[in-house]
């Protein structure tokens, strides 16, 4: 008869350590895992996408420079875009130093 007293007060220990057990794990990993996963992750997702986007541009752009003989058969936006790393507010300086005319 012990035994078996002995057996469920065990059993009870057991099954209170496994229900703190899930309750830390919900806390401390499932719930920010989680938020984690609803906010920067589908950040980084649509910042991915904007940056394929971006790319994909920059490699239609880049074809078309490559594809032009002369210099006035360049799109503007694609030379501003391709060659020059600067801002706008410069483009029409360095345009027209360049001998481009928007």
């Amino acid at each position: 008869m012990r035994v078996f007293v002995a057996c469920g007060l065990t059993e009870r220990k057991l099954g209170a350590a496994e229900r703190k057990f899930h309750k830390e794990a919900l806390q401390k990993f499932v719930s920010p895992l989680r938020t984690y996963l609803n906010t920067e992750m589908a950040a980084m997702q649509r910042e991915k996408r904007i940056l394929d986007t971006k790319r994909l541009d920059l490699d239609v752009a880049k074809n078309r420079v490559r594809k032009c003989t002369k210099p006035a058969e360049l799109p503007v936006s694609s030379v501003l875009r391709v060659d020059w790393p600067f801002s706008f507010s410069f483009a029409p300086l360095f345009a027209s130093f360049f001998g481009f005319s928007f």
